[in-house]
């Protein structure tokens, strides 16, 4: 896998985030203080760049008292993340206050030690999709109420007829049924003819509305009708849909009760819903309004009059419910009427007795009739039925070009003149509406038309749509040329016979993200046009480990061209001594989101290997997530040499300095005794310091010689079972004789038996003891103290002295490395204590490390395992 090296960072992040679309806000304390917004954010919460620095009840005011503070403080305090979707939320744009609606996420961004350092919220703005859902729910309701009464209505005339009929028309039974039967043909062809219409632009409105629909046939519930929102919600194809039980696509179905409620409504004829749900709703004005919305299942009538085939669609029944007193107050009327009719029925009978003997020869006629009566009377009903639904298709097709979240048109007639079209596809175009009043369209948007005008022939005479996706196009808008990328699609509108009627253009305007895509693109071809001149081997990888990207340097020093590189030639390069630790390396970086940084050694086009220092850096998106590593490869040869020379001479001299020493020690170690046994107190006391200097300076010396050995691969581990509390005791002892300018207080946690080199874990608490002494003021306390924890063995020295800064914290334990400052002067030291404590410490699997604030005191720790 190639490691990229990470771009610019924070600044480059931000830059991304404030040309995304998505609104986009950081916060960095649990008080929520913006530390970062976008426009698009800026645009929903109707405010300026001057939010950023306040909380977010600061900048948004009226958001107090909404739960979404509490929401986001709850996200910093657990790090979990939090998503909704259509979220109603009060806010003031423009001076007014308003009810507008959002999918949004609230996500924390944690460090390595799970606690929170900002807070990533995203939002989209979706106030019109769920206008759009109500004002669709709002007209099936309407339509739904109107058939009803019109039901009542109609039963209601019939009975009327039903009793003129039998009682004035009586004797021109015969031919009056004739000429009905005649006409009854008549309008059941053409009702058969209007149905079969409604039916084919029932379907065209399923499979071209934005909503997800479907039409399921028989009480199998095989799937005749699914349009694209459908399918993203099932998840499915419509080849893996279409023609096949609803069951059988979803088994879980099995047990569940929709099945049983959509055959139900197959058998009873009648629509079925889920119980009514209050949802409030802000208007225009921003007050309240209570709605209710159910599921339901919509029967779809046959030419027979039988249900087949049922809709599965979202009804708005807030009329219903505000016209059930007003229907309570028809059915009372009803009965009234029915009752009165009773009585004008019982007196028609008292008249028919009298001429009973009369009627007798007609009466087999009369029942005749009036079966005959009563069928026409049902088949009546059932044209006007589809008649109603008829007009309601193509109202609410209508109606949904109107509050399509998309631009959306409709166009009929030769020429084409504007049938229905909204504010998106107007504000597209950059046309008025009134403009297209009396012109036909092309005459209107007569700069589109040389390209477009061919296409709608096209679609309308051959009946297939077209498709088109990032086309650019010049348009006049308000006066201006401008140039514009559109997502289109052309939809022919077919009737019963299959034949297109009309068009349906819906577009989508992508200006935006196209640009900002090129603008991506653009920064991309400079990106590698810098990597090419720069000094550096430079490459990219996708999150999978497929390269996309060498930089020259990388052709050249390989002398492979970009396939044979990709292809596995970067991998063969690498020193194989180095590929497992690097693989293990890789791994650990990649589950953290952090970067890796490695020596390695990778083979020229002459086959030597040279000493690079590599560095893979990941770049993430918002949620934390690898997008792209980025690889920054340098050359360090030189370097390496350099080291390997300077610690040959330092072996070289220590060495030679260690025998002089030694003889020089046993000289005054021999002169130290003389003195004492004559007791020369003039003496004993310069003695007794250059002992101390020959001492200190043995022990310098000896820490260079275990850096060379440490190079060589010389310093082995020699593990054994012991008790740390004996060792820590030693120590104890040992400070006590030699240091009377601190207070050192040793705690332990009692008899732990570890394995590992008793000597070396021994020399790393008394160097890191040492350290305490050396860099904190006398008279001050040191605390030495042993603990388990996790099945480790932790150990830590504490002090109060200067303290280190953060910058100087990570390099603490490099070779050579010292900090800087006035202090740092009158202290000695070469900067290998501390990398040797590093190395032994890691030779045992363990861990060491260091807490410190400048003025504060430092405490150093170390874990091994047990």
């Amino acid at each position: 896998m190639i490691q990229p090296n990470q771009i610019s960072g924070n600044t480059f992040l931000l830059e991304a985030l404030s040309l995304s679309n998505d609104a986009t806000a950081i916060y960095t304390s649990e008080e929520l203080h913006i530390a970062f917004v976008n426009n698009g954010m800026l645009r929903i919460w109707g405010k300026d760049k001057t939010v950023v620095g306040k909380t977010f009840e600061q900048a948004i005011p009226e958001i107090v008292g909404q739960p979404f503070t509490a929401l986001l403080q709850n996200v910093w305090r657990t790090g979990k993340t939090f998503k909704a979707h259509n979220t109603p939320a009060n806010l003031e744009i423009g001076g007014v206050l308003g009810t507008y609606y959002f999918d949004f996420e609230y996500r924390a961004l944690t460090d390595e030690t799970g606690l929170t350092y900002c807070l990533l919220h995203t939002a989209t703005d979706v106030t019109e999709r769920v206008a759009a859902e109500q004002a669709i729910k709002f007209e099936e309701s309407q339509r739904e109420a109107l058939e009803n009464e019109q039901a009542l209505n109609g039963e209601l005339a019939a009975t009327n007829e039903e009793l003129m009929a039998v009682n004035d028309e009586l004797q021109l039974a015969q031919t009056t049924l004739q000429e009905l039967n005649e006409d009854l043909e008549i309008r059941v062809a053409e009702g058969t003819q209007a149905a079969e219409s409604a039916r084919h632009r029932l379907e065209a409105m399923v499979m071209n509305t934005p909503i997800a629909m479907a039409i399921l046939r028989t009480k199998d519930l095989i799937v005749e009708i699914a349009n694209g929102p459908m399918l993203t919600v099932w998840r499915r194809t419509l080849d893996q849909v279409l023609e096949r039980s609803l069951v059988e696509i979803f088994p879980e179905l099995h047990g569940q009760p929709n099945p049983e409620r959509m055959r139900g409504v197959m058998e009873s004829r009648k629509r079925f819903s889920l119980p009514e749900t209050e949802v409030i709703l802000g208007t225009v004005d921003g007050t309240l309004k209570s709605h209710y919305a159910r599921f339901s299942y919509d029967p779809i009538f046959e030419q027979n009059g039988e249900v087949e085939s049922i809709l599965v669609t979202v009804i708005n029944i807030t009329e219903e419910v505000n016209n059930r007193k007003q229907l309570e107050m028809s059915s009372a009327a009803l009965k009234e009427s029915t009752n009165k009719l009773a009585l004008i029925n019982r007196e028609l009978s008292a008249i028919n007795e009298e001429y009973m003997v009369i009627n007798e020869e007609l009466e087999s006629a009369n029942q005749e009739l009036v079966v005959a009566q009563a069928q026409l009377l049902r088949e009546t009903q059932e044209k006007q039925l589809a008649n109603d639904r008829l007009s309601a298709n193509e109202e609410n097709l209508r109606n949904i070009v109107k509050q399509a979240p998309v631009g959306m048109c409709i166009l009929q007639g030769d020429p084409l003149f504007v049938v229905e079209i909204n504010d998106i596809f107007l504000e597209i175009i950059g046309k008025p509406r009134e403009a297209f009043d009396d012109l036909p369209y092309w005459e209107v948007n007569a700069e589109a038309k040389a390209f477009y005008e061919p296409i709608t022939t096209q679609v309308i005479s051959t009946g297939s749509t077209y498709y088109a996706n990032e086309h650019e196009i010049a348009l006049m808008r308000n006066g201006k040329p401008e140039t514009v990328h559109v997502n289109f699609v052309y939809e022919p509108l077919k009737d019963a016979d299959n034949k297109p009627f009309a068009l349906m253009i819906v577009a989508v305007d992508i200006t935006t993200q196209v640009l900002a895509r090129k603008k991506i693109e653009e920064s991309e071809k400079h990106f590698r046009s810098l990597a090419d001149i720069v000094p550096a081997k430079i490459s990219n990888a996708l999150p999978g480990g497929e390269v996309t990207f060498f930089n020259q340097q990388w052709l050249d020093y390989s002398g492979m061209n970009f396939e044979d590189l990709r292809d596995f030639g970067y991998h063969e390069m690498m020193h194989p001594d180095e590929i497992p630790e690097f693989q293990r390396r890789l791994k650990a970086a990649a589950a953290k989101g952090v970067a890796l940084e490695m020596e390695m050694r990778f083979k020229d086009i002459n086959g030597n290997y040279r000493w690079h220092l590599n560095i893979t850096s990941p770049i993430l998106d918002s949620q934390g997530q690898i997008t792209m590593w980025v690889g920054s490869t340098t050359d360090i040869e030189r370097i390496k040499e350099e080291e390997q020379r300077k610690d040959d001479f330092i072996g070289m001299v220590s060495h030679e300095l260690k025998t002089p020493l030694t003889s020089l020690n046993a000289f005054l170690q021999i002169l130290q005794r003389k003195a004492r046994n004559i007791d020369d107190s003039s003496s004993l006391g310069p003695l007794d310091r250059s002992l101390s200097q020959v001492k200190k300076m043995t022990t310098m010396i000896n820490g260079f010689l275990n850096v060379s050995r440490l190079e060589a691969g010389k310093i082995n581990i020699d593990k054994s079972s012991f008790e740390l509390g004996e060792v820590m005791k030693e120590i104890e002892e040992e400070f006590m004789i030699m240091i009377s300018s601190h207070q050192i207080r040793f705690s332990s946690n009692g008899e732990v038996q570890i394995n590992a080199d008793r000597d070396k874990i021994s020399q790393v608490i008394s160097n890191l003891i040492s350290n305490a002494v050396k860099y904190s003021p006398g008279g001050s306390t040191i605390w030495v103290r042993s603990e388990t924890v996790d099945k480790e063995i932790r150990v830590s020295v504490k002090d109060n002295g200067m303290g280190i800064s953060a910058e100087d914290q990570p390099k603490l334990f490099d070779r050579y490395y010292r900090v800087e400052g006035q202090q740092m002067k009158t202290i000695a030291g070469f900067g290998i204590g501390l990398y040797l404590c590093a190395e032994i410490i890691y030779r045992h699997a363990g861990k060491i490390g260091v807490e410190s604030q400048i003025g504060e005191g430092s405490e150093f720790w170390f874990s091994i395992p047990l």
